[in-house]
């Protein structure tokens, strides 16, 4: 692929190379630790990718990429190899980079299948038995999941939490983190909750989530059914990213 070619064509419209070859140039001139956390760019046309995730996910990729470069020209979103569940933030040569571990990706995947053929949430979502297909499911709660990680990411962008233009923000460290930084977390969710929200509810993901489901209902009806659903979704990426657990000890570091 030649986002790994080093010495691709720059862009014809700028003295920067392009936004991919940057994002993953960037993992490379990480410390040593660090790389092998993450490993750089992830191949969607990898054959040991999931049938059907490596063109849902490109779709994504480049759903968000138009839309958030509108806010921001230099943004840029991407999928990163690595053996841990993570979402990154991170700046580069004028970019503004955000960036998604595959297994925190394959984890929401497998979650997202699973509520798929649960009948309670087929209930919430009030589709029809066997229509529409369990995938159809899964893609349209995967793309709330995803959508919400993404904007989260952004939003500690949009609302200058990164402290380092070239710091690489983790969003799972492992770290109780200070009063300050557990406020930007809750800044950063609230931020991402509209955002996420105005593109299902009122934005271009209305429609598409009506036809994916075969939804037939009122407006206000429609609208009850896509706020469970974003609510179903959220709920499971808090899971995977679960919040501290506070005692004496951490406490006192806060």
């Amino acid at each position: 692929m030649t986002i790994y070619d080093r010495g691709a064509k720059m862009a014809s419209n700028s003295s920067r190379p392009p936004e991919e070859i940057v994002f993953h140039r960037y993992f490379q001139k990480l410390r040593l630790d660090l790389r092998r956390r993450f490993r750089g760019k992830q191949d969607l046309e990898d054959p040991k990718m999931e049938p059907g995730l490596s063109s849902l996910l490109a779709n994504i990729q480049d759903v968000f990429n138009k839309d958030l470069q509108q806010q921001n020209p230099s943004f840029y979103f991407d999928y990163i190899e690595s053996s841990e569940t993570n979402a990154l933030a991170f700046a580069d040569e004028g970019y503004i980079f955000v960036a998604i571990t595959m297994p925190l990706i394959r984890k929401l995947w497998h979650i997202s299948e699973q509520l798929s053929y649960e009948q309670a949430v087929r209930e919430i979502l009030k589709v029809e038995p066997g229509i529409p297909e369990p995938w159809a499911i899964q893609a349209f709660l995967f793309a709330t999941q995803l959508s919400f990680v993404i904007a989260h990411e952004f939003a500690h962008h949009k609302r200058g939490h990164l402290p380092s233009p070239l710091e690489l923000h983790l969003e799972l460290s492992h770290q109780t983190g200070s009063i300050k930084l557990q406020a930007q977390e809750v800044d950063a969710d609230g931020l991402a909750t509209y955002m996420v929200l105005s593109h299902l509810i009122t934005g271009f993901r209305r429609d598409h989530s009506r036809a994916l489901l075969t939804l037939n209902f009122t407006e206000s009806e429609l609208d009850e059914i896509l706020l469970c659903s974003f609510v179903i979704s959220v709920a499971t990426v808090f899971a995977i990213f679960p919040a501290v657990v506070f005692d004496q000890h951490t406490l006192f570091r806060l």
